[in-house]
Protein backbone atom coordinates (compact mmCIF):
# COMPACT_ATOMS: atom_id res chain seq x y z
CA UNK A 1 0.00 0.00 0.00
CA UNK A 2 2.77 1.99 0.92
CA UNK A 3 4.35 1.68 -2.16
CA UNK A 4 1.67 2.15 -4.15
CA UNK A 5 1.12 5.85 -2.76
CA UNK A 6 4.43 6.62 -2.70
CA UNK A 7 4.29 5.87 -7.12
CA UNK A 8 1.59 7.75 -7.20
CA UNK A 9 2.44 10.92 -5.64
CA UNK A 10 5.90 10.38 -7.64
CA UNK A 11 3.88 10.57 -10.72
CA UNK A 12 1.88 13.55 -9.78
CA UNK A 13 5.15 15.23 -8.77
CA UNK A 14 6.70 14.21 -12.42
CA UNK A 15 3.74 15.64 -13.74
CA UNK A 16 3.28 18.68 -12.37
CA UNK A 17 7.05 19.25 -13.14
CA UNK A 18 6.61 18.42 -16.95
CA UNK A 19 3.35 20.76 -17.31
CA UNK A 20 5.89 23.71 -14.89
CA UNK A 21 8.20 23.77 -17.51
CA UNK A 22 9.29 26.99 -19.43
CA UNK A 23 10.23 25.29 -22.47
CA UNK A 24 6.55 23.35 -22.25
CA UNK A 25 3.99 25.81 -22.41
CA UNK A 26 2.40 27.24 -25.19
CA UNK A 27 1.89 30.14 -26.76
CA UNK A 28 -0.50 31.42 -29.06
CA UNK A 29 0.75 32.31 -32.86
CA UNK A 30 -0.24 35.49 -33.91
CA UNK A 31 -2.37 34.68 -36.84
CA UNK A 32 -4.64 33.09 -33.63
CA UNK A 33 -4.66 35.95 -31.06
CA UNK A 34 -7.63 38.08 -30.85
CA UNK A 35 -6.91 41.14 -33.19
CA UNK A 36 -7.86 44.84 -32.10
CA UNK A 37 -8.44 47.38 -33.90
CA UNK A 38 -5.76 50.08 -34.52
CA UNK A 39 -6.20 53.45 -35.98
CA UNK A 40 -3.26 53.72 -37.33
CA UNK A 41 -3.46 51.13 -39.88
CA UNK A 42 -6.73 52.34 -41.07
CA UNK A 43 -7.75 51.63 -45.08
CA UNK A 44 -10.29 52.11 -46.99
CA UNK A 45 -11.65 49.12 -49.13
CA UNK A 46 -14.27 48.90 -51.59
CA UNK A 47 -15.74 45.55 -52.57
CA UNK A 48 -19.22 43.34 -53.51
CA UNK A 49 -20.60 41.49 -50.71
CA UNK A 50 -20.06 38.02 -51.59
CA UNK A 51 -21.81 36.42 -48.36
CA UNK A 52 -23.20 37.53 -45.59
CA UNK A 53 -23.02 35.43 -42.50
CA UNK A 54 -23.46 35.09 -38.40
CA UNK A 55 -21.23 33.08 -35.95
CA UNK A 56 -20.28 32.91 -32.56
CA UNK A 57 -17.21 35.14 -33.12
CA UNK A 58 -14.02 35.42 -30.05
CA UNK A 59 -13.20 38.72 -31.68
CA UNK A 60 -17.17 40.23 -30.55
CA UNK A 61 -16.74 37.86 -27.92
CA UNK A 62 -20.54 37.10 -29.20
CA UNK A 63 -22.97 36.12 -32.47
CA UNK A 64 -21.02 38.18 -34.65
CA UNK A 65 -22.43 39.50 -37.70
CA UNK A 66 -19.49 39.03 -40.98
CA UNK A 67 -18.98 39.98 -45.06
CA UNK A 68 -17.28 37.97 -47.29
CA UNK A 69 -16.15 40.91 -49.69
CA UNK A 70 -14.54 40.52 -52.84
CA UNK A 71 -12.18 43.43 -52.86
CA UNK A 72 -9.71 44.21 -56.16
CA UNK A 73 -7.02 42.39 -53.69
CA UNK A 74 -8.85 39.48 -53.35
CA UNK A 75 -11.51 37.68 -50.56
CA UNK A 76 -11.24 38.87 -46.94
CA UNK A 77 -13.59 38.33 -44.00
CA UNK A 78 -15.01 41.78 -42.85
CA UNK A 79 -15.92 41.84 -38.55
CA UNK A 80 -18.83 44.03 -38.16
CA UNK A 81 -20.23 43.64 -34.93
CA UNK A 82 -22.44 41.59 -32.79
CA UNK A 83 -25.49 40.65 -35.02
CA UNK A 84 -28.19 42.00 -32.23
CA UNK A 85 -26.15 45.27 -32.94
CA UNK A 86 -27.51 45.25 -36.25
CA UNK A 87 -30.90 43.78 -35.62
CA UNK A 88 -31.51 46.72 -33.13
CA UNK A 89 -30.57 49.29 -35.34
CA UNK A 90 -32.45 47.61 -38.57
CA UNK A 91 -28.35 47.24 -40.75
CA UNK A 92 -28.64 44.53 -43.04
CA UNK A 93 -26.43 43.77 -45.82
CA UNK A 94 -26.98 41.26 -48.47
CA UNK A 95 -24.78 39.37 -51.48
CA UNK A 96 -24.12 41.80 -53.95
CA UNK A 97 -24.12 44.79 -52.03
CA UNK A 98 -21.30 47.56 -53.64
CA UNK A 99 -19.81 48.57 -50.20
CA UNK A 100 -16.71 50.70 -48.88
CA UNK A 101 -15.58 49.69 -45.38
CA UNK A 102 -13.40 51.92 -43.33
CA UNK A 103 -11.30 49.78 -40.93
CA UNK A 104 -8.50 47.88 -39.76
CA UNK A 105 -7.23 44.85 -41.70
CA UNK A 106 -5.93 41.98 -39.55
CA UNK A 107 -4.97 38.45 -40.08
CA UNK A 108 -7.07 36.16 -38.05
CA UNK A 109 -6.68 32.27 -38.11
CA UNK A 110 -4.34 32.54 -41.13
CA UNK A 111 -6.67 34.54 -43.32
CA UNK A 112 -6.95 37.92 -44.67
CA UNK A 113 -9.79 39.92 -42.49
CA UNK A 114 -11.08 43.61 -41.37
CA UNK A 115 -12.49 45.08 -38.81
CA UNK A 116 -15.20 47.76 -39.57
CA UNK A 117 -15.38 50.55 -38.45
CA UNK A 118 -17.56 52.19 -40.45
CA UNK A 119 -19.77 50.97 -43.56
CA UNK A 120 -20.80 52.88 -46.92
CA UNK A 121 -23.23 51.22 -49.47
CA UNK A 122 -25.07 54.09 -51.70
CA UNK A 123 -25.46 57.15 -49.75
CA UNK A 124 -26.00 55.43 -46.21
CA UNK A 125 -23.52 55.27 -44.01
CA UNK A 126 -23.00 52.34 -40.75
CA UNK A 127 -21.24 52.83 -38.23
CA UNK A 128 -19.73 49.94 -35.63
CA UNK A 129 -16.78 51.79 -33.80
CA UNK A 130 -16.60 55.59 -32.52
CA UNK A 131 -13.94 58.06 -34.19
CA UNK A 132 -11.36 56.16 -31.44
CA UNK A 133 -11.57 52.59 -32.60
CA UNK A 134 -14.09 51.88 -29.64
CA UNK A 135 -17.12 48.99 -30.44
CA UNK A 136 -20.34 51.61 -30.56
CA UNK A 137 -21.75 47.57 -29.19
CA UNK A 138 -19.89 48.07 -25.79
CA UNK A 139 -20.49 51.38 -25.14
CA UNK A 140 -24.17 50.62 -25.40
CA UNK A 141 -23.78 47.55 -23.12
CA UNK A 142 -22.34 49.88 -20.91
CA UNK A 143 -25.30 52.04 -20.43
CA UNK A 144 -27.70 49.55 -20.26
CA UNK A 145 -25.96 48.12 -17.58
CA UNK A 146 -26.02 51.24 -15.90
CA UNK A 147 -29.77 51.97 -15.66
CA UNK A 148 -30.19 48.57 -13.87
Amino acid sequence: MRTLRSTLLALVFGALVVLAAPGQTQKKSESHAIPSYDLAQEVKVKGEVLEVKNYDCPISGTMGAHLILQTGEGVVEVHLAPAAFLSEYQMSFAKGDKVVILGTKVTFHDTPAMLARRLTREDNEYFFRDAKGRPLWAARHAVHSNRT
